[in-house]
């Protein structure tokens, strides 16, 4: 099911309009749109895209969203893609189309995200501003910032995840190695999904959106530098997750040292016990220690003085530590 949100922004306000509106009155100049479509699949906003009149190959780019990260000029409208982690889907790597229409922009993105619910809110009051100061790409300004406001949460949640991880390893017991696996496919995942924003605020690939001398090229850089921000979260939280992981295999490693020097220990001390038992298992006829009336007593008794002794020795020697 495709549902679909157009705001107005103006100097007088911020107003959602009807899509009956939109597309019967001619866009008020002095105004940018918000064209925003969530969509359940995206053959859905085929249509919906055909009454803007777009180039065929942007209607394609949107049916099969994946790479078209640099903003490039398709006919009479601008097209780009922005990369973003999505936790909650089979593909956590989603795609949002963008398209630059006039003063109109086009958002188009998987239903389920439902990326735009705060978008209002975070709008500045426009009513003290001319109306040079509202367009395009102060608008996608706005929203690609949600959209890192949103990865700076998630990371933020995932680095106090690795945390409470990392106190699991008070009880070696309670430790799951694949969790380690999970981790790091999902630090992958992050790193995958800043990087493809980081490349779309690069620039030259965000020069078709803001031109040389626009005011708003600042506000681009300072994305940009956020998205650095991240990057470097990120990198930190990899070092962390590795650090565990490194220390997760010493302690598996301690453990079977311990194991390894516990049967070191018994085998030092039956060495000598098993060989006295061989001793008189052989079968000699002549072999003076067997009549001996107290011989069995006396043979035990050296057993039990030589694991004694072992004993004595290994402790004395920190062999139980």
């Amino acid at each position: 099911m495709m549902e679909r949100k157009i705001i107005q922004v103006k100097n007088s306000g911020i107003h959602e309009i009807s899509h009956d509106d939109f597309h019967q009155q001619k866009p008020d100049k002095s105004s940018v749109y918000l064209y925003d479509i969530m969509i359940g699949k995206r053959e859905e906003a085929m249509e919906e895209l055909s009454l803007f009149g777009l180039d065929e190959r942007i209607l394609q780019y949107i049916l099969e969203p994946s790479e078209h990260l640099r903003f490039e000029h398709i006919g009479t409208a601008t097209y780009g893609e922005l990369g973003h982690f999505s936790p909650e889907s089979d593909d956590p790597l989603k795609y949002i189309g963008v398209i630059i229409l006039g003063n109109i922009l086009i958002f188009i993105y998987d239903e389920e995200e439902d990326l735009l619910k705060d978008f209002t809110d975070s709008l500045p009051d426009f009513s003290d501003r001319n109306e040079s100061s509202l367009n395009v790409p102060y608008l996608l300004y706005i929203l690609i910032s949600e959209v890192l406001a949103s990865h700076g949460g998630l990371i933020l949640s995932y680095r106090e995840e690795i945390e409470d991880f990392a106190k699991e390893f008070r009880n070696q017991d309670d430790i799951d190695p694949d969790e380690f696996l999970r981790s790091k496919s999902t630090l992958s995942d992050y790193i995958r999904a800043i990087e493809k924003l980081h490349f779309t605020l690069s620039f030259p690939p965000v020069k078709n959106i803001v031109k040389q001398e626009s005011a708003y090229r600042m506000y681009f850089q300072e994305l940009l530098i956020t998205t650095d921000f991240l990057k470097e979260s990120l990198r930190q939280a990899g070092q962390r997750l590795n650090a565990l992981h490194d220390h997760y295999h010493l302690l598996l490693q301690d453990k079977s040292n311990k194991r390894l020097n516990f049967l070191t220990i018994i085998q030092a001390i039956f060495v000598p016990i098993t060989l006295i038992t061989g001793l008189y298992g052989m079968n000699f006829v002549f072999m003076p220690e067997l009549e001996l009336k107290y011989g069995y007593f006396m043979v035990l008794g050296l057993m039990v003085l030589i694991v004694a002794g072992f004993l004595r020795y290994f402790y004395k020697h920190g062999w139980f530590d």
